[in-house]
């Protein structure tokens, strides 16, 4: 194995061989060339964490029961074995040391069971090993024979709390109503202050410190998510947009504690998420502190910033992101359990360097339906950087527990995510009366005077097909008189198009339009600018719409306007949308916009409405995505006339122009509120140990296939071995004869 490192002060220029150069660095690509270049001192000592971390998986000490050349880790067409890997990194990790500082820093541990599945996938290692490895118990811990033995004992565990906390506060108070309080916890809108279950905005916030985090305040799929987290030493939990990802993290952590498992490391690639994470364990009680630089950590957490070591000793959870996981204030420290926030966001080797400090039980959060990892290199990216641990290791059949019921959006903003990237097992827990499309904007919607006519049509069956249920043929009303509107609205600019500039795309036509939109819902007066975001996929369109937004609307950064990877996480009241490709005919087709991940993303970030603006031909050529939300948009009526040309007289709409109201009443809210939680739970648990076990069957049969080939090959080997030495006989005699 051949690795070239080079110092260039003030930069650091890394070759390393092919098949581990995706897994060491993150940079700009030279063609042709395994190399990066890092251009600041911070990327160093990632670059070096990231590189200990690796040697310290693929080393193995005799106390971690061997390795290296002997344990079949070696990778197919003569790859170097895990012990020259090894050895390799280690002379790389020297050289990045003495870039750095010329300290010599210690490399890291990583418990033996953990390193079980990460090593699974890296060499000949079957995946159903790597599905036996995470399904097995933590090491150190009284064992649950399942997820479900979990959620029975934690049931159990909840049911004696919540006795003793009746008993307790009937004593302090005859009076009191518990049950109402309870309702707010578990079934709150998701859109009060405070910090709960439902979505990242969170409930009522009373009882913070001992209801935040509790087993009652769950809902079926969260009890399942932490059951697993600790029946299990790594759980995968998929957390669709606003169903509560950061709150059951909070609970799963707060569970490990109770069942110890702590202290427990915290960490995401992002400080937003790492302060998400610590205002929730404070909020529950957990005695957090939040490790990291004053100037990337929020104002009101700066009371919980680690300032010596004592406060790491004492604290039951300590939050900081992957990177400063690696540093020296956790250089002796060592985790009974990591949990990983936005983990199919971050590669794999951001998230080694905080699982290489000896965690035993692993949770990764994440979605893999939405952004992947940001890789700035497309050589890294070809040879596999972008593939999150999440993503391989669900791809080798470790299923995740799905959160399956989100809050943040009206029912109807989260139908068609639900059904098309959700396989339809997404569900809304929040009314859409909790939800109403913002005042100003021209939503799509039914006459409220054919109340008769809609309820004629749904009644007959009509609906399903565009149109239907418009109440069609009524006279038009004045503006704001009507009963029911779509939070959706698709705006078609056909005249719009495409202009490249310089790498990127922009559309005026768009531009004005989106300008246009934002103007109306700030005058509606429910909304303020920092309420509303602006979302394109274009950085050309970003610039464009910054220098309107001060021209146009004289509205500052509070009105925000970025990119889909810049609200990854985020939400806002109101989201407008510019598509801007749009070329003669659609010939010129969509570009990455065509990536399922990205459309999710956008289409999720808006809780009360969403405008789409865009060039409907180009949009409906590109079938996987846009063509299919287009149908659907038709369908349920939100599609609205053509913006007209520039100086043409804007058109009314025709009468009964609006929404199909069958299938928009169709769309609200299941009653979650009325379901049992722990059936629920049940039910989340089967179906993951249903596709766990058909994941097993599945890599077993491929190692049956592997050893029937392996016993075909060598039958056929003999046989020609056998032929061979029987013409060698005869050829042999016939020289004889």
């Amino acid at each position: 194995v051949e690795v070239e490192i080079v110092a260039i002060q003030p930069r650091l220029l890394v070759r390393l061989p092919s098949w581990v150069a995706a897994a060491a660095v993150r940079g700009a690509g030279t063609a042709g060339v395994t190399a990066w270049r890092l251009d600041r001192l911070a990327f160093r000592a990632v670059l070096t964490r990231r590189l200990r971390a690796v040697a310290a998986l693929v080393e193995a000490p005799a106390q971690y029961g061997g390795g290296g050349a002997g344990t079949g880790l070696t990778g197919s067409g003569g790859a170097p074995s895990m012990a020259g890997f090894s050895a390799e990194l280690q002379k790389l990790i020297t050289a990045g040391n003495e870039a750095m500082s010329g300290k010599k820093q210690k490399g890291a541990r990583v418990d033996p069971g953990v390193r079980a599945v990460l090593l699974s996938g890296w060499g000949d290692v079957p995946s159903g090993e790597c599905i036996a490895a995470a399904a097995s118990p933590p090491s150190g811990v009284t064992p649950y024979a399942s997820p479900l033995a979990a959620l029975e004992a934690l049931e159990a565990e909840d049911k004696e709390e919540g006795d003793r906390n009746t008993t307790a506060s009937a004593n302090a108070n005859p009076n009191a109503n518990t049950s109402a309080n309870m309702s707010v916890q578990e079934h709150g809108d998701g859109g009060g202050g405070g910090w709960g279950p439902d979505g990242d905005a969170g409930v009522d916030g009373s009882d913070a410190g001992t209801g935040v985090g509790s087993l009652r305040t769950l809902n079926g799929s969260q009890r399942a998510a932490v059951a697993s987290g600790l029946a299990q030493r790594f759980t995968l939990v998929q957390g669709p947009p606003g169903t509560g990802k950061t709150y059951t993290a909070v609970a799963l952590t707060k569970a490990w504690l109770k069942h110890g498992l702590g202290p427990v490391l915290c960490c995401s690639e992002s400080n937003v998420a790492v302060d998400n994470l610590v205002e929730g364990l404070i909020a529950a009680g957990v005695p957090a502190v939040r490790l990291g630089r004053p100037e990337a950590v929020r104002g009101d957490l700066s009371q919980h910033m680690v300032r010596h070591e004592g406060q790491l000793r004492a604290a039951a959870a300590v939050c900081c992101t992957c990177a400063a996981a690696g540093g020296d204030m956790l250089e002796s420290a060592r985790f009974g359990a990591v949990l990983l926030d936005e983990a199919s966001q971050q590669v794999e080797l951001a998230s080694l360097v905080a699982l290489a400090r000896g965690a035993r039980a692993v949770a990764l959060v994440g979605d893999h339906r939405q952004l992947p990892p940001t890789v700035l290199s497309r050589a890294a990216e070809h040879q596999g950087m972008a593939v999150s641990l999440f993503d391989r290791l669900q791809a080798q059949g470790v299923a995740p527990v799905m959160l399956d019921t989100q809050f943040r959006m009206h029912p109807a903003l989260a139908a068609f995510p639900g059904a098309h990237f959700y396989e339809g097992k997404l569900r809304s827990g929040t009314p859409a009366a909790l939800r109403p499309p913002p005042a100003g904007f021209e939503w799509p919607r039914l006459p409220a005077a054919a109340p008769a006519v809609a309820a004629k049509a749904e009644a007959e069956g009509a609906g399903g097909g565009e149109g239907a249920g418009t109440g069609a043929g009524t006279s038009a009303v004045d503006a704001g008189d009507y009963s029911l509107a779509s939070p959706v609205a698709f705006m078609p600019v056909p005249h719009g198009r495409e202009a490249k500039q310089g790498q990127s795309w922009q559309n005026a036509a768009e531009v004005e339009v989106v300008m246009s939109v934002v103007k109306s819902l700030l005058a509606g007066g429910e909304l303020t600018a920092s309420q509303i975001g602006v979302i394109t996929p274009y950085s050309a369109q970003v610039r464009a719409l910054r220098n309107a937004r001060s021209d146009v609307l004289g509205a500052g950064p509070e009105l925000e306007i970025s990119s889909v990877d810049g609200f990854q996480g985020r939400e806002k009241e109101a989201i407008v949308f510019s598509a801007v490709r749009a070329s003669e005919g659609g010939a010129g087709g969509v570009g990455f916009l065509s990536d399922p991940r990205r459309v999710n993303v956008m289409l999720t970030r808006a809780k009360r409405g969403l405008v789409v603006v865009g060039h409907p031909e180009t949009l409906s050529r590109e079938e996987r995505v846009w063509g299919r939300w287009l149908a659907w948009a038709n369908g349920v009526g939100a599609t609205m006339l053509p913006v007209p040309k520039p100086h043409c007289p804007p058109t009314r709409p025709p009468p009964g122009h609006g929404v199909n109201a069958r299938a928009l009443a169709a769309l609200d809210a299941e009653d979650v509120g009325a379901e049992d939680a722990a059936a629920v739970a049940r039910q989340v648990l089967a179906q993951a140990e249903a596709r766990t076990a058909a994941a097993r069957r599945k890599a077993d049969a491929k190692v049956r296939e592997k050893h029937q080939a392996e016993v075909t090959a060598m039958k056929v080997a003999a046989a020609a071995r056998r032929d061979a030495k029987e013409a060698a006989a005869a050829a042999a005699a016939a020289a004889a004869a």
